[in-house]
C-alpha cells in the first residue's frame, strides 16, 4: 500500500470551498487541486494509502474500481513528482478520521484536476526570514552568491 506525507516543511496548503491550494516554497510553485483531487489530496496528507483512498471514492461514484484506482495513483505520483509530497514506508499512525459525509447518488467519477502556477515563482521564492544581509532585504535564492 502506497502512502505519503507532505513535504514538510517547503510545502503547504489551504483549504477553500471548492479547492486546495498548495504551494511549494522552495520551488515557488503553486497548485489548485479541484474536484477528486480536493478529496484525495485530503485523504493523502493524512496518511491513507492509495488502495485504501480508491476504495472510499468508489463507494461514491459508478465508475469501475480499478479506473478510479489508476486515477489515485496516478495523481499519488504526481504530487510527488512536484515535490508536494513524500513517499513513506507506514502511514497509519498519523491518520485522522475523514469523514466520506452522509451517502448520496453515486455519480461518474471525474479525475483529479491539478493546475499549476508559476507566475509568482520569483515572490514566493523569496524568503524574507533567512535571507538578510548588508545588501537589502529580503534576497531572493538566485540573487544568493
Amino acid at each position: 500500500m502506497a502512502a505519503f506525507r507532505m513535504n514538510e516543511p517547503d510545502v503547504v496548503h489551504e483549504v477553500f470551498d471548492e479547492e486546495i491550494i498548495v504551494v511549494n516554497l522552495d520551488a515557488g510553485t503553486y497548485y489548485s487541486l479541484s474536484g477528486t483531487g480536493r478529496t484525495i489530496w485530503a485523504y493523502l496528507v493524512d496518511g491513507f494509502g492509495t488502495d485504501e483512498i480508491a476504495d472510499r471514492i468508489q463507494t461514491r461514484h459508478t465508475d469501475d474500481r480499478s479506473v478510479i484506482a489508476v486515477a489515485v495513483a496516478g495523481f499519488a505520483d504526481l504530487l510527488v513528482t512536484e515535490g508536494l509530497l513524500i513517499p513513506v514506508e507506514d502511514a497509519v499512525a498519523q491518520r485522522r478520521t475523514i469523514s466520506s459525509g452522509p451517502p448520496g447518488d453515486r455519480t461518474p467519477f471525474e479525475p483529479p484536476l491539478i493546475e499549476k502556477y508559476d507566475d509568482m515563482q520569483d515572490l514566493l521564492a523569496l524568503d524574507p526570514i533567512h535571507e538578510v544581509d548588508s545588501g537589502g532585504w529580503p534576497l531572493a535564492k538566485k540573487d544568493r552568491g
